[in-house]
């Protein structure tokens, strides 16, 4: 987990070895609040990333998160470089475009 600078949200990434699947995400933990919040900007925040995100409130649960994810095979160690590349680039460019955006809405 990777800190925004709130306690409302964090960075998490992922590596899942079944799907093939490396992600980065922002969890939040507790407030379907700041999860409506912030889609209300959804076009504005993957415009800024130019990335289409996976927005899942998770109904039923505590919980939401906006995901992004890209092809990542763990085993192929070859990638390893490329993928930890691709993750680094994504918490900064979250850290950048989400805390600005949990400061106005938060």
């Amino acid at each position: 987990n990777i800190s925004l600078g709130f306690s409302t949200a964090h960075i998490a990434l992922s590596v899942n070895s079944k799907l093939k699947q490396i992600a980065c995400e922002v969890y939040i933990p507790d407030s379907k609040q700041l999860f409506l919040d912030l889609s209300e900007n959804k076009k504005a925040i993957e415009n800024e990333l130019s990335e289409k995100l996976d927005w899942n409130e998770l109904p039923g649960k505590k919980a939401s998160r906006i995901k992004l994810a890209s092809k990542g095979d763990i085993f192929e160690q070859g990638q390893w470089l490329n993928y930890h590349s691709w993750m680094f680039a994504k918490v900064i460019a979250f850290q950048d475009v989400f805390s600005h955006y949990i400061k106005t809405v938060g």
